[in-house]
């Protein structure tokens, strides 16, 4: 992996240890860097949210992408909840996976007979409508 000006090559060892960083923390080990954070899942389609267009602030998540609803539930109830409220988080995608290779029940066990997918990802909307992750229970993929 090239970091900054392509000089120096960056290992994946700092890039796995800077994925748990703020972005500012991020700044100064990459110093020539464009940092954004995004947020994904391959069972979504792609990117769902990004901070690229946030202004003066940085969030772990940002403005939803086109073609994606969410919505944030309690963990017991299943309770829909407002904004500032944490919970866990449920999307929908315009365009769905109809399931994993060879493995259609384990994609299954988290979308729900209507079309959201419940992620394992606790977060909350703020007041400016930004899409904020604290903390991603599960890993679906390692470095």
């Amino acid at each position: 992996m090239v970091a900054g000006n392509g000089s120096e090559k960056c290992g994946l060892r700092a890039i796995r240890s800077s994925l748990d960083m703020s972005s500012s923390d991020k700044k100064k080990i990459m110093p020539d860097c464009k940092i954004i954070n995004i947020y994904g899942m391959t069972e979504l389609q792609g990117i769902v949210a990004s901070d690229e267009k946030v202004i003066g602030r940085t969030v772990k998540g940002g403005i939803l992408k086109n073609g994606y609803l969410l919505k944030l539930i309690d963990a017991h109830g299943g309770n829909q909840l407002g904004p500032n409220e944490k919970g866990r988080l449920c999307l929908k995608s315009m365009f769905p996976l109809i399931g994993y290779f060879k493995n259609g029940t384990a994609y299954k066990e988290h979308l729900k007979g209507d079309g959201w997918f419940t992620t394992a990802d606790y977060c909350y909307i703020d007041s400016d409508h930004l899409l904020n992750v604290v903390i991603r229970f599960t890993l679906s993929f390692a470095i």
